[in-house]
């Protein structure tokens, strides 16, 4: 059901050297979305996103010492991860906001993949800062409308949450941004930044 109209094959999933091209795999969330429309499914993918599905780039992540490194690494190398929207930095006042900018999704699905790429974000936050997402991440806002009670948001993104707004954002505090990262690593964020740079250079 999953891979119905793709052309691909559960074979194809697991060869390597197998390229899977944007039509396809916007035929496979489309088809995902189908089958199983509610938003929790988009929230269960978001927590599967963690940091080692996302090679060098998850490498890097993981090992920021702070908190503003781990922003850098995502919106400077967004290229690099499974999101199809570029993130895009705005210093507003006392906050970072952040932009979820599509380039060439159709609208069926910019809320599907919006939902899932804040929960990954979140996610990966709260397994290296437990606890600290409301402090870090002051508001989101989506430009689609609740697709389930707003209660549910609050608890799976943040309290401060709003719908049905002219662009999709985060806003970070940018007090946040110097927040040390406990298990962070200086010359291991810098390695991977590097091997990022270097596998971004190739991709353009």
């Amino acid at each position: 059901l999953i891979l119905a109209g793709t052309g691909l094959t559960d074979s194809d999933l697991l060869d390597s050297k197998k390229d899977i091209r944007l039509k396809q795999e916007l035929a496979v969330l489309r088809n995902l979305k189908k089958h199983c429309p509610e938003p929790e499914m988009a929230w269960e993918l978001g927590r599967y996103f963690n940091t080692r599905t996302h090679g060098a780039l998850g490498s890097m992540i993981a090992a920021a010492p702070t908190v503003g490194d781990v922003i850098s690494a995502i919106t400077v190398f967004s290229a690099l991860s499974h999101s199809h929207f570029r993130l895009v930095p705005e210093t507003r006042g006392s906050r970072i906001r952040i932009y979820l900018i599509d380039d060439h999704l159709l609208e069926d699905l910019q809320p599907f993949l919006a939902e899932r790429d804040l929960v990954a974000g979140i996610t990966i936050l709260e397994t290296r800062m437990p606890g600290k997402k409301d402090d870090i991440i002051r508001s989101i806002s989506f430009s689609h409308p609740p697709r389930t009670d707003i209660a549910r948001y609050r608890e799976v993104f943040i309290r401060q949450i709003d719908f049905t707004q002219p662009t999709t954002f985060f806003e970070i505090d940018r007090t946040a941004l110097t927040l040390p990262v406990a298990d962070g690593n200086h010359r291991a964020f810098e390695l991977f930044r590097q091997q990022c740079q270097a596998e971004f250079s190739l991709l353009h």
